[in-house]
């Protein structure tokens, strides 16, 4: 009987020959072409044997059931020994579940197509190993090439410390890392304690991208980390925020000191982040007198200082190459914005929009401060500024009369998912969506 009612090998499988002292011959020939063979008391062993040795074909490579109950996977490489026979790749340990086994060659079939169609030169894993990257040197690697903001590499940095880079698999080596251990690696940071399923997955999504800058220097050719893979959040999702009434965005302005306070509707009424709002100058003001337009294109981030430990302001350009954009300003907006520039910012080219009294630039988390006291006495404790781009976006798209990829556009985003997540429902919408649709029933 074959164990774990493993496949029966097909008829033409090998040779069975009863000899003259009672006992059984059973023979094949493995993958190198080399006869094997063995002799059995009876003819059900014989057959049992050979089952076990049948080597079956899911497709690409093949799979045998080892005396064990477990499972050993092996395929023909794209190229040849030295000597031209045919070069056999075997996993470097045995499988306990046949499905498992399957998706190691489903893998490396997938490494091979790759090398097919970029015409990149295919590696044997042993190829591979000899490069000695490991997950944790991977990591910084793609830190110091990846091209995002200092404040976005922090945060890649922060979210991968504890999980990967102080944990066990940051020694492997990353040709050894697979699908497999990339979900084991999910389970046991799910299990740490304080970890929570957001913080499993946000750094499992930065893995996913430091892995596929190894797949982009050729160091691996398939991705072992599948999102598919990591916890899932089966709580309930949290309530989004009531969006922010235009009378409330007066009242948080009106609270303000008053050299902020039209700097303040201006980031509510055009989304505005409040890297940009900090970092905009008189220059960045384009007015003909009937039209004003804020031309977005530098902004500034805080940056941790590794030596005080403190955060700096860092100048830069906008988050994203989408960021880059020319804002048409409302027209009672404008207005309030040629008296601001009259009263309160200097002639000079580069003189800030946003001061504090001195006229200095702002730090973002002493003006997030002084926005947190005035939403607050607003009645809005629960704003801070990024809801000021849900209000801006939300406005312009559910009043605005634009389509969602002009939305996208004058937001700054790459992609209009990213938009619709800045949407926020009107508190009553349900009654508005009826009244509309009760002028049209007849």
């Amino acid at each position: 009987m074959t164990a774990r009612g493993w496949r029966k090998k097909p008829h033409n499988f090998g040779k069975i020959t009863e000899l003259k002292t009672g006992s059984f011959k059973a023979e094949y020939k493995n993958l190198e072409g080399k006869l094997k063979r063995k002799t059995f008391s009876t003819s059900v062993e014989a057959e049992d044997w050979l089952a076990r040795q049948w080597k079956r074909k899911p497709g690409f490579g093949r799979l045998r059931l080892l005396p064990s109950g477990k499972f050993q996977a092996s395929y023909t490489a794209p190229v040849t020994n030295p000597d031209g026979s045919p070069l056999i790749i075997k996993a470097d340990s045995t499988f306990e579940f046949e499905d498992v086994a399957e998706r190691w060659l489903a893998d490396h079939l997938h490494e091979i197509k790759t090398s097919e169609m970029t015409g990149k030169p295919w590696r044997t894993p042993k190829q591979r190993e000899q490069s000695g990257m490991t997950v944790g040197g991977l990591i910084e690697e793609w830190l110091e090439n990846v091209d995002v903001k200092p404040q976005t590499k922090q945060s890649y940095r922060g979210s991968l410390k504890k999980r990967v880079l102080e944990n066990p698999i940051a020694g492997e080596p990353v040709v050894k890392v697979d699908r497999a251990r990339i979900k084991a690696w999910f389970a046991e940071t799910k299990a740490e304690k304080g970890s929570t399923i957001a913080s499993c997955r946000r750094a499992g999504e930065n893995l996913l991208k430091a892995f596929k800058y190894a797949i982009e220097i050729d160091i691996i050719e398939a991705q072992p980390v599948h999102m598919s893979d990591a916890p899932k959040d089966r709580s309930a999702p949290e309530e989004k925020k009531d969006n922010v009434k235009p009378e409330e965005v007066q009242a948080i302005a009106n609270n303000m000191e008053e050299q902020l306070k039209v700097p303040v509707l201006l980031m509510f009424w055009i989304a505005l982040r409040i890297g940009e709002l900090l970092d905009l100058r008189r220059k960045d003001i384009i007015d003909d007198g009937e039209r004003m337009i804020v031309d977005i294109s530098h902004a500034v981030y805080p940056v941790r200082n590794d030596v005080t430990g403190k955060h700096d302001l860092v100048p830069g350009s906008p988050k994203t190459k989408a960021g880059y954009r020319k804002i048409t300003v409302p027209k009672k907006i404008a207005d309030l914005m040629r008296n601001h520039l009259k009263e309160f910012v200097g002639k000079e080219h580069e003189a800030l929009i946003a001061t504090d009294k001195s006229g200095n630039q702002i730090h973002t988390a002493t003006f997030n401060g002084w926005f947190k006291r005035a939403a607050k006495a607003a009645g809005r404790s629960d704003l801070t500024t990024h809801d000021a781009r849900h209000f801006g976006i939300t406005m312009l798209v559910n009043h605005g009369g634009v389509n969602l990829e002009e939305a996208r556009e004058q937001a700054g985003h790459r992609h209009v998912s990213q938009t619709l997540e800045y949407l926020l429902p009107d508190k009553d919408y349900g009654l508005i969506a009826a009244a509309n649709l009760d002028k049209l029933i007849p």
